[in-house]
Order: structure tokens, then C-alpha cells, then sequence
């Protein structure tokens, strides 16, 4: 369950950030997506009957062809040095 009137962060934020970056690892099948699969209990299908069986919430999702001007590295650096700034 997600926990509502709880702040997100937990001050581990940029460690992770650079535990992900270090595996080389940023796609879903990655040390952090499969942890969030296990603890969410996430499935990827293109079955609409598998999608809708016993399932309290599903997300939908269509490729957005979106194709960003800045590297992920730079950019997640700059995400860390901004997430380091506004939450010190």
C-alpha cells in the first residue's frame, strides 16, 4: 500500500541515483525494477483479459516516441545536483 500524508523522500535519494548509475542498470529489468515488481507486484502485459483479472488498479501506458536532447547520465546528474539543492 502506498502511504498517503507521508513525505516521499527518504534521504536516499541520491545514493540510489548513483547505485543506478554504476550498475549500468537503468532499464526495468534493472536491481530497482525488479525490487519494485516484487514489492508492488507488477506485471507487463498486452493481454487485455490477464490485465483486468483480479486486479485492483492498472496502468495503462502507449509509447510516446519521446526522444529527450540531453543524455540520461547528464541528465540524472543534474537531476541529483538539483534533488541535493532543494532538499538538503
Amino acid at each position: 500500500m502506498i502511504p498517503f500524508n507521508k513525505s516521499p523522500v527518504t534521504g536516499y535519494e541520491v545514493g540510489y541515483l548513483h547505485q543506478a548509475l554504476s550498475s549500468k542498470k537503468m532499464s526495468g529489468d534493472g536491481p530497482f525494477g525488479k525490487q519494485c515488481q516484487r514489492e508492488l507486484n507488477l506485471k507487463a502485459t498486452t493481454d487485455k483479459q490477464e490485465a483486468f483479472a483480479g486486479a485492483e488498479y492498472v496502468v495503462i501506458a502507449t509509447p510516446t516516441d519521446y526522444d529527450p536532447a540531453t543524455p540520461v547520465k547528464e541528465g540524472i546528474a543534474n537531476f541529483a545536483k538539483w534533488f541535493e539543492e532543494y532538499y538538503p
